[in-house]
């Protein structure tokens, strides 16, 4: 394979599709699997949270990409010179193929970082990329995400905004996302086949337990029979829980909206119940994100604005 595989960070490994390259999350026999067995899960394949990181003193650096699949179609790489935010290379709305260029600011040798577009499934080749090095996180802690499309970053539009990515480069720790919109708790939901061995996990799953099951019983039953697992998996590692968020709808005065409020604050109780349990820690996601529309892109997706808010206050409640 191209070694300029190397380069990719974030992911559990890379396909070869047509000459070009396709970093995954998850391994083959689950992406099988959420093809032909979940299909309203359809965002396993994204590339969320992945990046290419690597060392070079080419002035210049640039790659082709092709969209294979395009979910929402606001395509963003942000690029990093020596981890700095420099630039988001926006491509047009809905674009299936392109070429993304970027000319460095710094001379010599610089570390580059260039994160992948949230809600596409998306393979790179033609790599101009100079003399480069890959950068080594082996050493880093490292940090498992577990969670739905708002720990994917849905509907934002810098990847490297996404909380979830801005928890893991404050703390500098390596991560793996393997947050999947339309997710619920239930047994079957972690990948045994994956080879990432974490130091730490954070949950943030309920929204959708909300919305799509409706029922309290069925879902304690389900977040029993996830921790079950969980806890036959990875034994020994610390855990943080972060509970259903604060939406839009529920300051609406509707039957649905007054409901759904109800249930997921009894969601959350019931969390907090397990987490003393497991010793885990939780965090009350009904006061983490700011209770105003214009920190929302819809009545739950957080915008920018509202992931850049999240995490910091989630690092106040963190102890990583």
């Amino acid at each position: 394979m191209d070694r300029h595989a190397s380069v990719f960070q974030h992911c559990v490994g890379v396909h070869e599709v047509d000459g070009f390259l396709q970093p995954v999350r998850f391994s083959d026999d689950r992406l099988e699997y959420y093809r032909h067995n979940r299909p309203e899960c359809c965002y396993s394949q994204c590339t969320v949270g992945v990046s290419m990181e690597f060392f070079t003193d080419a002035e210049e650096i640039s790659f082709d990409y092709r969209m294979t699949t395009v979910f929402y179609p606001v395509e963003v790489f942000d690029i990093y010179e020596n981890d700095l935010f420099m630039c988001s290379a926006k491509q047009p709305d809905g674009a299936l193929e392109g070429t993304v260029t970027y000319r460095k600011v710094n001379s010599g040798r610089t570390k580059i970082t260039i994160y992948f577009p949230i809600g596409v499934v998306v393979t790179v080749g033609n790599f101009r990329f100079g003399d480069f090095e890959p950068v080594d996180n082996s050493g880093k802690r490292r940090l498992m995400i577990v969670g739905d499309s708002i720990s994917q970053g849905l509907f934002g539009y810098n990847p490297s905004v996404c909380y979830t990515t801005l928890l893991a480069n404050f703390y500098d720790m390596d991560y793996l996302n393997l947050s999947i919109g339309g997710e619920t708790f239930r047994a079957g939901l972690l990948d045994p086949q994956i080879a990432y061995h974490p130091d730490r996990i954070l949950f943030s799953l309920g929204t959708n337990d909300v919305y799509f099951l409706h029922d309290y019983e069925i879902i304690t039953r389900n977040i029993d029979a996830f921790f079950t697992e969980f806890r036959e998996m990875y034994p020994d590692i610390p855990a943080d829980i972060v509970s259903p968020f604060w939406q839009t709808v529920f300051d609406r005065t509707s039957k649905q909206s007054i409901e759904a409020e109800e249930l997921t604050r009894r969601v959350t109780d019931y969390l907090q119940s397990r987490a003393a349990v497991f010793n885990y820690k939780l965090h009350d996601g009904m006061y983490l994100m700011p209770h105003a529309s214009d920190f929302f892109s819809d009545h739950c997706h957080p915008n920018d604005k509202g992931f850049a808010n999240l995490a910091l206050r989630l690092i106040k409640s963190l102890d990583w």
